[in-house]
């Protein structure tokens, strides 16, 4: 298993995703178990899991329908 001896393992618990997702308006406005939390893979803008973009998920880019939630 030498091909391993130089991997470095990862903390993912570490990972700050869907950072941008905290304080946008379009999670949460349902009763259904996939849009109650704003790290979920999905939300008003991308109704259906695992859409969500891959740089929204992990924050390296800016979802172009982030919209402030007021209040």
């Amino acid at each position: 298993m030498s091909r391993h001896d130089d991997e470095i393992l990862t903390d993912n618990t570490k990972i700050n995703y869907c950072a941008q997702c905290k304080d946008c308006a379009f999670w949460g406005n349902n009763n259904d178990p996939f849009s109650n939390q704003y790290r979920k893979t999905n939300c008003d803008m991308f109704p259906y899991p695992g859409i969500k973009p891959m740089y929204v998920l992990d924050s390296t880019g800016d979802c172009q329908y982030h919209m402030a939630r007021e209040g």
